[in-house]
């Protein structure tokens, strides 16, 4: 399972989530800090249709 730790969440919950299986990244590593939930819900979403 893949998750996107929002930038509400510390970077390290990361490892954590990965240590426990997940395959996990930080918003911050993706995208920008100030990105509205609508360009984060088109990521996510092209990025779901290219895997």
């Amino acid at each position: 399972m893949k998750l996107l730790v929002d930038m509400n969440l510390s970077p390290a919950w990361v490892e954590v989530l990965k240590q426990a299986g997940f395959e996990a990244i930080h918003w911050s590593v993706i995208g920008s800090p100030n990105a509205s939930d609508t360009i984060l819900s088109n990521i996510i979403q092209n990025s779901l249709q290219n895997t």
